[in-house]
């Protein structure tokens, strides 16, 4: 083969290989030049976002992420003064996009329904997580101890009707009786943690929406009746 025909068969060749080889280098390329944007914009103003894609970036809105590749990005609501808010959207790391988030903030009242519900529910709301696992561990120990203390007083009860001897039917009724007791104490324990829990919720929400329970205590002395007068106004 002649050296001119040689190196026309291996042109294309090579012209293949180092395509291919340059290819990534300038994937990388472009990826670094990216010149879109992410901005998270929420009403109120200043509530705690996170934006994770390829990066994660977490801080007061509005919030924006420079130089984003494209790709699927989840933007979070983190804030713990308002309800959860949360959402996937695709962007193509051109394009300046910008997402405008609507917060509610909690309440009181919602925390309060929640321990009604179940005891410690409130408390996982209102960020007192600790007081959240004690109420609801100890609600639901307490329940599920009265079902079993439940059959325990039943089948005793079937021991009462199957003694033959005084003696028997004594000690049966004793059996019962202690039964029953410590049912109705689980039962009682079990109600303790659910009103205690929602107790604890109305009582003593977080600065989220007032400084928890409030007082004010007004003095008034009247000098001609020699009497004093005292007023005092609670808030919830």
């Amino acid at each position: 083969m002649s050296p001119s025909r040689f190196a026309s068969v291996l042109a294309p060749i090579l012209t293949v290989v180092f395509s291919i080889a340059c290819f990534p280098l300038v994937a990388r390329g472009q990826d670094s030049t990216s010149s879109g944007s992410l901005t998270v914009v929420s009403r109120p103003s200043g509530a705690q976002c996170r934006i994770r894609g390829d990066r994660v970036l977490r801080g007061p809105t509005p919030l924006t992420l420079l130089s984003t590749g494209p790709g699927r990005y989840e933007v979070q609501a983190v804030d713990p003064a308002f309800e959860g808010w949360e959402r996937k959207i695709q962007h193509d790391g051109v394009r300046n996009d910008t997402v405008w988030i609507s917060l509610h903030p909690k309440t009181r009242g919602r925390a309060v329904l929640r321990s009604m519900g179940l005891p410690g529910w409130g408390q996982f709301y209102s960020q007192h997580p600790g007081r959240g696992w004690l109420y609801m561990t100890g609600a639901v120990l307490a329940f599920g101890g009265s079902i079993a203390a439940q059959a325990a007083y039943v089948d005793r009860q079937q021991e009462v009707d199957d003694a033959e001897t005084l003696q028997e039917w004594e000690e049966a009724v004793a059996s019962v009786e202690e039964a029953r007791q410590v049912r109705n104490a689980l039962q009682i324990t079990a109600a303790a943690f659910w009103v205690v829990s929602v107790v604890d919720a109305a009582v003593f929400f977080p600065h989220f929406e007032r400084q928890g329970l409030s007082a004010v205590i007004t003095v008034q002395p009247d000098l001609s009746t020699g009497t004093v007068r005292v007023a005092a106004t609670f808030g919830f």
